[in-house]
């Protein structure tokens, strides 16, 4: 996580992830705010005979690790794409539980605050409890 003047929050995870960056005893905070957190990722949703949703995820490869772009507001997945590609709006912990077990997560690539999720800290993730309902799904 690196802050930099040019990045503007759009919403409390953002504000969450600037604050994250400089001061470790707020990591946790923003880890369980991205569980109730609405984030955007490129790909396609697609609905299912059984009422579900099959979601098609597009992945990227950053040091030879094959990651999933994630993005913490449409400003910042506009400010990454070049053309307009289709994308989907998750809950951080469904998406999260999407990930195969040696796929990463590139939170907001390209920005100027942004972090790699490894797929073990995936896995920790999954463990923590959300934030409350007052401070989740704030956008």
């Amino acid at each position: 996580m690196v802050p930099n003047a040019m990045f503007t929050p759009t919403n409390s995870l953002e504000r969450l992830l600037v604050e994250a960056a400089s001061k470790p005893e707020r990591r946790g905070e923003f880890n369980r705010a991205l569980l109730s957190a609405r984030v955007y990722v490129l790909g396609t949703a697609s609905s299912q005979s059984s009422g579900g949703a099959k979601v098609g995820l597009y992945g990227i490869s950053v040091e030879g690790r094959r990651v999933i772009p994630a993005f913490t507001s449409v400003t910042r997945l506009q400010e990454y794409i070049k053309t307009p590609q289709p994308y989907v709006g998750l809950v951080g912990r469904d998406f999260l539980e999407l990930m195969e077990p040696d796929v990463g997560v590139v939170l907001n690539p390209a920005s100027a605050c942004g972090k790699e999720f490894f797929p073990w800290e995936i896995e920790k993730l999954l463990t923590m409890p959300p934030l409350g309902p007052d401070r989740a799904r704030e956008s």
